[in-house]
């Protein structure tokens, strides 16, 4: 069993001892979404203990500014949203898409996942993590993380939400404004001030406010957002070529000399090119087997159903054309019995016989005719 898969389910065990997760729902999800995915790889300790990662020395390794909360407070938030299958979830500040990917397979595929970052290189670095739960999940029932690089604050929508998750500390006119984004009886979840409160739409205007528990989240940021707001989903539809388009104007808009290798962890810098077709190359290819093997079940399933719709109408004809022979069977029987009953009439002629019998059966030569009717000759 891979070591990382061990570890996780580790982490999952030692939570369940400590009687802070209950839900299979939620168990199930951890298992779905292994935490070290969203850890650089040059760490090797610490990633599944119930303690905060933050990533201090991120400059000096050439890293991203990685924070990632507790298991224990993971489990608390999942917890306390109550996700439900179809719900619309906006993360702001979805660093890694830690929670983001987590509330995915809560929401189901028919739910709506939102996550809106500002800082560029953890978006980069979200969008790389997300293909290792896509490719671990491969046809799951989950909900896709969108990832948005911009400041909450820029975001023109009216859509309002179910679920909103606020990684930073917010001051009142934050908390307004988020809550304006709250759907009817949603739930956000955010640091006011030092605590973490969850706060609930009760309808015309008004609010629950409730404490969780005491928190140390980083204030949000206000500084306006220049990073286009540019997401890269890979849509079931959509060609490969129009994907690979699409990962290379993502990586445009980073709008950076030289990149650094997130992929695999080393501090080694690449040109824009170089690094861009990096991103294609390794993103792309783990998945150019699944497409073409989706596009073969496609033709396949397309094959099947023309191949049973010729089937289908075979069948139909053939049952047309048993009913006509039934139906010819069935007049043939009852000119039959017509004739018998012509033949048995005592009022009529012999002649008369002799000429309808002839009509009947099509014969004009005597003796076909006497052979013909030798059946019945005793009736008359």
């Amino acid at each position: 069993m891979d070591s990382d898969i061990l570890y996780n389910q580790t982490m999952i065990r030692k939570l369940k001892a400590t009687k802070k997760l209950h839900d299979s729902n939620i168990t199930n999800a951890l298992y779905s979404v292994n935490r070290s995915w969203f850890m650089p790889l040059r760490i090797n300790d610490g990633t599944y203990e119930d303690i905060e990662y933050r990533s201090p020395s991120w400059f000096y390794y050439s890293d991203v500014p990685i924070h990632l909360f507790s298991p224990s407070l993971y489990v608390t938030i999942l917890k306390q949203m109550d996700f439900q299958h179809g719900h619309s979830f906006l993360n702001i500040g979805s660093g890694t898409g830690y929670l983001s990917c987590l509330a995915g397979c809560l929401i189901g595929s028919s739910g709506k996942n939102v996550g809106i970052e500002l800082q560029a290189s953890l978006v980069h670095f979200a969008f790389i993590q997300r293909q290792k739960v896509i490719a671990f999940l491969e046809e799951a029932d989950w909900g896709l993380p969108e990832i948005l690089c911009l400041n909450i604050f820029e975001y023109k929508t009216k859509e309002k939400y179910d679920r909103i998750f606020v990684g930073a500390s917010v001051k009142e006119h934050h908390r307004t404004f988020i809550c304006r984004m709250l759907k009817n009886y949603g739930v956000a979840i955010l640091a006011y001030y030092n605590e973490l409160q969850k706060i609930t739409n009760i309808g015309d205007n008004q609010y629950i406010v409730q404490t969780i528990e005491e928190v140390d989240f980083d204030e949000i940021l206000e500084d306006d957002c220049k990073m286009p707001v540019k997401s890269c989903v890979y849509k079931p539809r959509e060609t490969l070529d129009e994907w690979k388009k699409k990962v290379w104007e993502i990586c445009q808009d980073y709008e950076a000399e030289f990149f650094i290798d997130y992929i695999n962890g080393n501090a080694c810098f690449y040109t824009f090119e170089e690094k861009a077709n990096s991103a294609i190359k390794l993103i792309v290819g783990k998945y150019q087997i699944k497409y073409e093997t989706r596009m073969m079940k496609q033709k396949q399933e397309k094959e099947a159903e023309k191949f049973g719709q010729e089937l289908r109408k075979l069948k139909e004809n053939q049952r047309m054309m048993e009913e006509k022979i039934e139906k010819v069977i069935a007049d043939k029987e009852n000119q039959d019995l017509e004739i018998k009953e012509f033949m048995k009439n005592e009022n009529t002629s012999t002649a008369d016989k002799i000429k309808n019998a002839k009509e009947f059966y099509g014969i004009t030569d005597e003796r076909s005719f006497n052979f013909a009717i030798a059946g019945h000759t005793k009736n008359w």
